[in-house]
This record gives C-alpha cells, structure tokens and sequence, in this order.
C-alpha cells in the first residue's frame, strides 16, 4: 500500500492485511482516525487478491478506548452555534373567524 496515514499503522502481508488504530497515548477515535478509515477501505476494496483484512489496536490491551469526548464537545457547540444563526423567529398567524384556510402539510381539514 502507497498511502500513509497519521492514524492507521498498515500491514500488508499480500492476500491478508493487518490494521492498526493507532492514536497514543489516549487510543481514542477522532474524526481524523474515521476519514482514514473511510479512505484506506476505498483502497482496499480495490484489492482482487485480498482474503482477511484485520482491525486491531496498537495500544497494549486496547482496541479503541472511546470517540474523543472533546471533539464530540466541540462540534455539538459548532452545531449549536449554527443552529442559532441559522433559526429565524416564526411569526404567528392570525386567522379570521369564518374564513376559509388551507390545511398545511396535505392535513386533513377539520
């Protein structure tokens, strides 16, 4: 395999292929680690010759401990942030007694 990754440790033994997730000294998953994952199976998926493909650890007894908390903070903050700038205030409607209305959303009409 050509492409390097600052997350993923590849071994490439011909027909099976050893990966490992590596990010010391937390072993947590970032969305970087997620992105790398994504492009190394595009690669792999490629592969007419391949027959295993293993996900393992680098750390010693560990797979992945969690997602990393902060990043999962920080983007549910962005998020927010967003949301906020984005909503707009709804004014209400004033309906008339004895006029006739559209229902919204194909309701039925009461």
């Amino acid at each position: 395999m050509v492409e390097e990754f600052k997350h993923l440790k590849i071994e490439d033994n011909g027909n099976y292929i050893i990966c490992y997730l590596s990010n010391p000294p937390s072993h947590t998953l970032t969305s970087t680690g997620v992105s790398e994952i994504h492009s190394f199976l595009d690669v792999v998926e490629k592969r007419d010759d391949l027959r295993v493909l293993a996900f393992t650890g680098e750390g010693r007894d560990v797979f992945i401990k969690h997602y990393e908390v902060g990043e999962l903070a920080n983007t549910a903050e962005k998020n927010s942030r967003r949301k906020k700038a984005t909503s707009r205030k709804r004014t209400p409607r004033k309906i008339e007694k004895g006029k006739n209305t559209k229902p919204r959303n194909n309701a039925p009409s009461i």
